[in-house]
């Protein structure tokens, strides 16, 4: 039986929760149609915008006597910025910063495993909120 994407996203929630500073964590791709409402989707009780969404992309399979599955596995980042503090660098070095953290991690559950291209966050969105 294949790993299901519910396994590995709940194994990268849990890794981006675990991390200081990563806010609000979402499984999925959150959709709305109103961006006041896809900004409060990624802020926390103090009102600061800090969050992801871990979504699937691909998940193509090769066949070697067993089935190989490669999940591609999106991570987009959230934050609300202020231009005069230059706060888009902070959100830079966090990106980084986690993964630094995923090459350097095992998942959680131990039923998969990241592969060579350990971490890639696909995107980094930076939202204004008042």
């Amino acid at each position: 039986m294949s790993i299901r994407y519910s396994i590995i996203a709940a194994d990268i929630k849990a890794k981006l929760e675990g991390f200081p500073g990563s806010g609000i964590i979402h499984s999925y791709e959150r959709q709305v149609v109103d961006l006041a409402k896809f900004i409060t989707l990624f802020k926390d009780t103090t009102g600061k915008i800090c969050g992801w969404e871990i979504t699937r992309r691909a998940v193509p399979e090769q066949w070697s006597g067993i089935v190989n599955r490669q999940h591609h596995i999106e991570i987009h980042g959230f934050m609300g910025l202020q231009d005069a503090t230059g706060s888009s660098v902070l959100f830079q070095d966090l990106c980084d910063d986690i993964c630094d953290c995923f090459r350097l991690a095992s998942p959680a559950s131990g039923a998969w495993e990241y592969g060579a291209e350990k971490c890639r966050i696909a995107s980094s969105h930076t939202l204004t909120g008042h």
